[in-house]
């Protein structure tokens, strides 16, 4: 299990180096089919790290301004993926690759998702002090299939304070 824990640390910041370099336009490369640019005009409100537990803990990013959320309000499970970003595979390799094999044959993921959950902290933590970011902005990683139930514990883990969680459902992003 050392082995494995870390792994998933020494991922950490290479992680949320490319999904911070991919939203400011930074090093990190764009799927070519993925439109490139986001508008720093707006404040971000959230940041989602879509992955999929046990396959795959190279995420999806979803960044979301207060513009595009005020355009289409709704709780953040709801919303229209139309800016997904997709962090690309080899970026990560070889050492994802045995990461995920090694949670795999241990049967054991958690690590995986803990990893993700420490790089979405550091992207809170950071992030405010780079771009535009609103007062109760959020970083999350999440497996709307296995973890939608514990969005709420989620976002504390991740940074979220119960004030910003209370604002978050006063504008109706958080059911």
């Amino acid at each position: 299990m050392l082995i494995v824990t870390h792994i998933g640390d020494a991922f950490v910041g290479a992680q949320a180096l490319g999904i911070v370099g991919n939203i400011i336009g930074g090093d990190a490369k764009l799927q070519p089919e993925i439109e490139a640019g986001v508008n720093l005009d707006w404040n971000f409100l959230s940041l989602q790290l879509f992955y999929r537990q046990v396959t795959n803990y190279v995420p999806g990013v979803l960044p979301l301004t207060e513009r595009e959320f005020l355009a289409n309000p709704g709780p953040i499970s709801t919303l229209d993926h139309k800016h997904w970003i997709n962090l690309i595979d080899q970026d990560f390799e070889p050492e994802m690759t045995e990461f995920t094999m090694r949670l795999n044959a241990d049967e054991d993921w958690d690590p995986g998702t803990s990893m993700l959950r420490k790089a979405a902290l550091l992207i809170q933590q950071q992030l405010p002090q780079l771009i535009p970011t609103a007062d109760c902005f959020a970083a999350f990683p999440i497996d709307w299939e296995l973890e939608g139930d514990h969005f709420e514990a989620i976002l504390k883990e991740c940074g979220a304070t119960d004030p910003k969680i209370a604002k978050l459902r006063s504008i109706g992003w958080l059911e």
